[in-house]
């Protein structure tokens, strides 16, 4: 009897990890067609005129469910932005580690993911209203590159001098991106690359 009820146990938990398995994969998938059919719609419009019945439409699934996953359609802006944000800290760890001249080749494959996710990257850094995506990029790119890059800039000039690094080479990549990647990615990593030295170098003789 106990051998029994033993093997109904395990076999029913068995069962509950496949569904839960299963679960997972549907909600993923779920999240995944409302995630791309916000991004569709960013396409052509301002994030306050995407709604739910928009987004629904779009991702061809009911408004039930929908609400099983976010409970308004700026929720999926929040979960799109910080998957992106998440994506993107590998890349930017791995330039904040390497050594000046190597700068330029780490940042290749940073530059080839924004590149390869075109559509994705030209929503949220050149027609996004809200500005949290930006923000956070900022400070991540902050995060792993002003403490990585050594300096012998006075403590008067060091936060300016790297706000201005940062800042500049967010908006020469945002107008990479506006301008459909018009350079090739490994020139416009030298280039970042080439203005950051140059301006920590100038900065370092005062």
């Amino acid at each position: 009897m106990l051998l029994s009820r033993l093997k109904e146990t395990i076999l029913w938990i068995k069962w509950r990890k496949c569904m839960n398995t299963k679960d997972n994969r549907r909600t993923r998938q779920t999240r995944r067609l409302l995630k791309d059919a916000y991004i569709d719609l960013m396409q052509d419009r301002p994030v306050s005129k995407i709604t739910v019945k928009a987004l629904c439409d779009s991702a061809d699934l009911n408004r039930s469910t929908f609400y099983l996953h976010y409970e308004e359609p700026n929720d999926v802006l929040k979960d799109i932005e910080n998957e992106t944000i998440e994506n993107l800290r590998g890349y930017l760890l791995a330039i904040g580690t390497e050594k000046e001249h190597n700068i330029s080749a780490v940042s290749l494959p940073f530059l080839n993911y924004v590149k390869e996710n075109g559509k994705l990257f030209s929503v949220l850094l050149v027609n996004n209203e809200n500005p949290y995506f930006l923000r956070k990029l900022t400070e991540l790119t902050a995060e792993n590159i002003r403490q990585q890059m050594g300096t012998h800039l006075q403590e008067t000039y060091e936060s300016m001098v790297f706000s201005f690094i940062i800042s500049g080479s967010l908006s020469v990549l945002t107008e990479w991106i506006r301008s459909d990647f018009l350079l090739p990615a490994a020139d416009l990593a030298l280039l970042i690359t080439m203005l950051c030295i140059s301006a920590i170098e100038r900065y370092e003789q005062i």
